[in-house]
């Protein structure tokens, strides 16, 4: 929950790139006004918002990954 003070948010998974971090407040996905750092790390990161986020809004950070296979057999 947003505190309207806190604009730094850790997520404790691993993700592969900044595109793989979905970011919702309240339950829509933001596309803007915050940065994702941390990508490539094994122990996750941080997503830091420009404006720190309403108080009492939920902030949401979802790893969002494509599952596919990249080699045939």
């Amino acid at each position: 929950m947003a505190d309207g003070v806190q604009s730094g948010f850790t997520y404790p998974f691993p993700i592969f790139a900044e595109a793989d971090l979905e970011v919702r407040i309240d339950g829509l996905v933001q596309s803007s006004g915050f940065v994702v750092a941390g990508a490539g790390a094994s122990e996750g990161g941080a997503v830091h918002f420009f404006e720190p986020p309403p108080p009492g809004c939920a902030v949401s950070l979802r790893r969002e990954l494509v599952v596919a296979r990249s080699s045939d057999f």
